[in-house]
């Protein structure tokens, strides 16, 4: 593992081996640099991140931080597992559809390699990919979703309603840093492409404007 830079952002994974994890070994401590994430982690005592700290570049305190409260190792018990409602509770169920995997299954779209800078994560052979781009690299993550006209009018609906939603010449956009989403300006066919990750305002409005200088071909049955 490289030593880290002093100029490059890296993430922290800090493995506090807990009591359950005392007969491995004592606390392991591992910095991840951005070229190093595509690669394998090498095998340690406990391959599970108990704690992960996101740094941008130069900064000390970190920008996303994420941690266990507990962990117990082993087969969780029935009781942990079986839910069972106060009695003076209201239950329903609804029927929701899964909106990503029904345009990744059938919007007929194909994405392009590239968006916004950021390289594909998505299966490399044609017939492997769906419609949905999925591009970054590390914890940088964009994804492009091409939305039939119907729903992005009730998805671009929505969003005008949400708190801080603002409408740019690109589109509306909904931020709660690190994430951002930016529903992009109907096509000539009055489809839209959602765009959402862990990418800056300009990075969403860069995506829109090639998608639109460029739009994406159909996929053919």
């Amino acid at each position: 593992m490289p030593h880290r830079p002093r100029d490059r952002a890296g993430i922290v994974a800090t493995r506090v081996l807990r009591r359950a994890l005392r007969p491995l070994g004592t606390w392991q401590k591992l910095v991840f640099f951005e070229r190093d994430l595509a690669l394998p982690v090498p095998d340690i005592v406990c391959p599970l991140p108990l704690e992960v700290r996101m740094f941008t570049r130069g900064a000390r305190v970190a920008a996303v931080s994420s941690r266990f409260l507990g962990l117990t190792i082993g087969e969780p018990s029935a009781s942990a597992l079986d839910f069972s409602p106060p009695h003076d509770a209201r239950v329903r169920t609804d029927d929701v559809v899964d909106l990503a995997d029904a345009v990744n299954r059938f919007a007929a779209r194909i994405p392009p390699k590239t968006l916004a800078g950021l390289p594909s994560r998505g299966p490399t052979a044609l017939q492997d990919q769906g419609s949905v781009g999925v591009y970054g690299r590390g914890p940088t993550v964009l994804l492009a979703l091409p939305l039939w006209h119907r729903t992005a009018d009730q998805v671009r609906e929505d969003l005008c309603h949400q708190p801080g939603a603002r409408e740019l010449d690109a589109g509306v956009l909904v931020a709660a840093p690190p994430m951002r989403l930016l529903l992009a300006n109907p096509e000539p066919n009055d489809s839209s492409w959602l765009l959402a990750g862990t990418v800056t305002r300009k990075a969403l409005v860069e995506a829109a404007r090639e998608l639109a200088e460029s739009r994406p071909g159909l996929r053919l049955p």
